[in-house]
């Protein structure tokens, strides 16, 4: 094992070297070929060989065989200021068996370098989220023995080894639920209670008490989500975009006030509804296209059914288009409306 932590080290600082990633898959394919360099230049590691598949779907994305066992490295990274990235489904259904450890390799762009963070996956477990199904929020900055399974007095491999794993997590979230005064229907302790796939990780917050740029993120993926929902029609449907400030754990005690707090504005010479004001606030259209610049988020890859980001872009202006022709008769608005976006985003 300590070898592996002085492979390992080595990665750490050949990944170092390089100014940047272009994206998740550009950082995996680069810890593959490091980890191929290092063990073909140091004798040290002889008999050492890297299994990596670039199309391949499993976890961990890279495989170090070794002739004392095999180790395991999930390799993430994100564009946000901390260290935090959803891992993968708590039922690892893809998952790469006989492993002596798995490892999260976490890179991020700063300051033109590479800057990575590995940490045993064990102890980098923050706690369960629930998207479309029960996952594990990775943080590679948390206390030794702050992990989720450290706080359930449990093992990951424990919760591997069981045959419904987030029954383990179950008990955990509704006493958290309890001290927190929080009564959701879904913490019903009847027999016949929802799956799994609605808890949440219960750190609720209202919409009021974000921060401006809170706010902003939240609306510009939402306007990225279901645009035809808030301008394919003269009442606005809030309907997904709750759903989804929901799965982000935020409560809305009004959607319509979020997005256009009512009114108009003129446009060309023409009133419009005020929420048409969000798709030329510079604001938002900045965070736009952000989101629409980097890897997808995983509504966005639910919603528009891939992971690639040009698509989902292009799609995008294509149902703002068709959005804006059903409810904006001036041709001028419409057009000035597009231009400012595709100026922007």
């Amino acid at each position: 094992m300590d070898k592996f932590y002085k492979f390992l080290n080595l990665l750490h600082i050949q990944l170092q070297m390089y100014e940047k990633f272009d994206n998740w898959k550009h950082l995996e394919i680069l810890t593959a070929h490091c980890s191929n360099y290092i063990i073909k230049q140091d004798n040290e590691f002889s008999g050492w060989f890297v299994d990596y598949d670039e199309d391949a779907h499993r976890f961990p994305d890279v495989i170090i065989n070794t002739p004392y066992g095999n180790w395991g490295i999930e390799v993430k990274s994100s564009k946000s200021k901390n260290w935090e990235t959803l891992g993968g489904s708590i039922n690892e259904s893809t998952k790469v068996s006989g492993l002596n450890e798995i490892f999260i390799l976490f890179g991020k762009n700063i300051d033109n370098q590479i800057n990575i963070k590995i940490k045993e996956f064990s102890k980098c477990v923050k706690s369960v989220a629930v998207t479309h199904s029960p996952r594990y929020l990775i943080d590679m900055e948390i206390d030794n023995g702050k992990d989720i399974f450290s706080l359930l007095n449990t093992t990951y491999q424990s919760v591997c080894n069981h045959n419904q794993p987030f029954d383990i997590f179950k008990e955990y979230f509704k006493e958290k639920a309890r001290r927190s005064n929080t009564k959701f229907w879904f913490l019903s302790d009847d027999e016949n209670e929802r799956s799994s796939e609605t808890y949440q990780e219960l750190e609720w917050k209202f919409f009021n008490g974000l921060t401006s740029r809170e706010k902003i993120e939240l609306i510009s993926e939402a306007i990225i989500l279901y645009p035809f929902d808030l301008f394919g029609s003269t009442k606005t449907i809030y309907d997904n975009s709750n759903l989804f400030f929901l799965g982000r754990n935020i409560i809305s005690n009004s959607m319509r006030d979020n997005f256009t707090a009512g009114g108009q504005f003129y446009v060309c010479g023409y009133k419009v509804p005020q929420k048409y004001s969000l798709l030329l606030n510079e604001d938002y259209l900045d965070i736009i296209h952000k989101l629409l610049s980097n890897v997808p988020t995983i509504e966005m890859k639910q919603v528009y059914e891939t992971e690639n980001i040009q698509q989902i872009k292009s799609i995008w202006f294509q149902q703002i288009t068709r959005a804006l022709e059903r409810t904006v008769d001036e041709a001028c608005v419409r057009e000035f409306i597009l231009s400012g976006i595709k100026e922007k985003v």
